[in-house]
Formats: structure tokens, C-alpha cells, sequence
């Protein structure tokens, strides 16, 4: 399962206290830092009135400005550093949840997470998860792609414990609480500009060791797919080029992998340089489409 914590500390602190603890003590961006944020966290958990308070301030004086700057669908940031931010996560039962307010809950459907997160499970019932192990290096990265996991059984996420999600290892199925839950959520910013992806899966059972990459989360890498989907439309000689040192060039694999997609619409002549280019690139996902579209074993 992911790492899970109880700290027996009765010891309550104010929310500036945490966060000038986080921003100064500890590297947020190592799993070493992170996990060190524990204890400090359950205190600041133990306080059960820093929420409230926060959010008659946001209410008096952020929303009437500009309330978009600190909601993100049933998320709340509360606080925002160049290395981490702070947030409370809103779980709400199944019962009277839209199809579409299901969805972006991502209530049973398994996945992963591109970042290290670490949650404090607040107040509520808390929710039931299925957890899964699977090794990110060995995954290509492709929609349809089988991926071998290790069934890790079910955990109930209930208040006072701190909950360690480790980046691209964790899967988990989450499933609606009983009763509206709250839980703070920690999140390093160190994928920020999305140099790992981030995965949904189909898998049939609790106990499955294989399952199925369904989709790629809508993350900044999404974007740029989205970005490029435009442009091989619009082509052009100058949107080619672009494309081509995207392709060649850019840190992310799926980054390279989605542009050289988009090229092959934009600029057919272009896109099989590029394609020969690219059979030195050591990025599985790009050489899963090289082989794909020369039809042959590199």
C-alpha cells in the first residue's frame, strides 16, 4: 500500500506556522523531504479551526476579486511556494454526484500520479482505495499498453492519518466516502513544466496483476498534445519546423513522441527526416512509433 502514518502528537500548530516549516525546513521535491513534513502536518491537523478560519478570510476578502485564483474544481489552494502547494481536497458521497462530477473526482478509475503527494486525511467518513505497485521505466507509454501490477489490497484513508502517494509507483482505485471528507493534500512542484506523465488504467479486480494504459491525464504534456493537434492543421513551413525541433529536441519523451505524430500530418516529407532522425532516440514511446511506422524491429 502506500506508506501510512499516524502520529500520536496532540501538539496543534497555526497554518503559517506549517508553511513557513515547509517552505524553509525540508527539500519538499526529495521523498526524504516530504515525508519529513509528517509529524508537522498531523499538528496541523490536530488544529480544527485553521480550515474554517481560512475560508471566512477567502470568502470576505479573495472571492469577491477574483475566485478562480484559488478554486480548482473540488480543490482549494491554499498556499502557493515556488516548490510546493497546499491544498484541501472535497470528497463527497456517490449519491446525488452527476455523471460528469463523478469523472472529475476520477472515483474508481485507477491512476497514477506524476508527483509525490502527501495527505492528511481531515475530517469525514474517508475513503476506501485499492492500491497497486507498478514500475513506471518499464511502461512504453502508449494507449492499449499492458502493464504488469502488483495487487497491494484495500485501504481505508480515515482522520488523522498522513497518507505517502510515491510518484509514478502508486496506483490507486478511489472509491466515495460515506459521508462528505476532507483531506489536505501536500504537492511538490518539481514535474512542474511535465517531464513525467502521469497514467489511467483499466484493470478488472482488486486483485489483477495486469491492466491496461486507458489514457493520459489532462496534465501540462495533454497540452502541448492539444497544442500540436491545432497546429499540424494549420501547417506552414514555419509550424514544421517547429515540430521537427520539438520532436528532436525536447526533454520530455511523450513530448517528442506527440510532435512527431503532429508533424506527420503537417509536413508528410518533413516528418520522415525526422523519423529517420529519431531512430537513435533511446526513449521507448519514441521508438515504439518509429517501429510502428517503418514497419520493422530497430
Amino acid at each position: 500500500m502506500p506508506t501510512v502514518y499516524h502520529y500520536e502528537t496532540t501538539d496543534s500548530i497555526s497554518l503559517p506556522e506549517f508553511l513557513e516549516f515547509a517552505n524553509k525546513a525540508v527539500n519538499v521535491n526529495s521523498r526524504d523531504g516530504i515525508l519529513a513534513l509528517g509529524e508537522m502536518f498531523a499538528r496541523l491537523g490536530n488544529n480544527r479551526a485553521f480550515l474554517s478560519e481560512y475560508f471566512a478570510k477567502v470568502i470576505y476578502e479573495l472571492a469577491p476579486r477574483d475566485p478562480l485564483s484559488f478554486l480548482l474544481a473540488q480543490s482549494v489552494v491554499i498556499a502557493r511556494y515556488d516548490s510546493f502547494y497546499l491544498r484541501a481536497n472535497f470528497w463527497l458521497p456517490r449519491d446525488g454526484l452527476t455523471a460528469g462530477e463523478a469523472e472529475l473526482y476520477a472515483y474508481d478509475q485507477p491512476h497514477d500520479h506524476n508527483f509525490d503527494l502527501l495527505s492528511y486525511a481531515y475530517c469525514g467518513s474517508g475513503y476506501y482505495s485499492d492500491g497497486f505497485h507498478y514500475d513506471y521505466n518499464s511502461v512504453v507509454g502508449f494507449v492499449g499498453e499492458k502493464v504488469r501490477l502488483q495487487p497491494l489490497g484495500r485501504h481505508h484513508h480515515k482522520c488523522g492519518d498522513v497518507l505517502f502517494y510515491e510518484c509514478s509507483k502508486d496506483i490507486h482505485i478511489q472509491h466515495a466516502p460515506e459521508t462528505p471528507s476532507i483531506t489536505l493534500n501536500v504537492l511538490p512542484l518539481g514535474n512542474l513544466n511535465g517531464l513525467i506523465d502521469q497514467y489511467f488504467f483499466e484493470i478488472d479486480s482488486p486483485n489483477s496483476r495486469t491492466g491496461t494504459l486507458k489514457k493520459h491525464a489532462p496534465n501540462v504534456i495533454e497540452q502541448r498534445r492539444h497544442l500540436f493537434d491545432v497546429a499540424k492543421h494549420i501547417g506552414g513551413q514555419k509550424v514544421a519546423v517547429a515540430l521537427a525541433d520539438i520532436a528532436t529536441g525536447h526533454r520530455c519523451a511523450r513530448t517528442r513522441y506527440e510532435s512527431v505524430r503532429a508533424l506527420r500530418t503537417c509536413d508528410p516529407t518533413a516528418h520522415e527526416a525526422v523519423v529517420n532522425t529519431l531512430k537513435s532516440d533511446t526513449a521507448p514511446l519514441v521508438q515504439h512509433y518509429v517501429r510502428s511506422f517503418l514497419n520493422t524491429d530497430l
